[in-house]
């Protein structure tokens, strides 16, 4: 009687080494989905503080950012969008909706550092 079993140059079953190269692929799938996000995250602030340096700064300094929170019209990411949003058309630069996302994230990262 023949096994069909196939025995690799190791000396481990083919169909085990198969599962082992499954199980490696989704751990690297898995690891990616979770940088992923993160790493994104971190381009869209550094392209943020870019766009913001280069369109916003020229009315702005630092220091607009760092009054009390009392006295501050942000509260959330939302009303940092909405701020960023209504101020936008000021810098005479058309932004696109992923600009602005980008400065929202700058911003919230380097300043405001408010939850979702």
């Amino acid at each position: 009687m023949t096994s069909s079993l196939k025995i690799s140059i190791d000396g481990k079953p083919e169909r085990i080494r198969e599962q082992g190269r499954r199980w490696l692929c989704l751990g690297l799938a898995l690891a990616w989905s979770a940088i992923a996000p993160i790493a994104s995250a971190q381009q869209d602030a550094a392209r943020g503080r870019v766009l913001y340096e280069t369109y916003c700064s020229g009315c702005h300094y630092e220091k607009l950012h760092e009054r009390p929170r009392a006295r501050s019209l942000v509260k959330s990411q939302a009303d940092l969008r909405t701020q960023v949003m209504r101020w936008a058309p000021q810098t005479m630069h058309s932004f696109s909706s992923e600009e602005i996302e980008a400065v929202v994230s700058h911003l919230n990262r380097s300043h405001y550092k408010l939850d979702r």
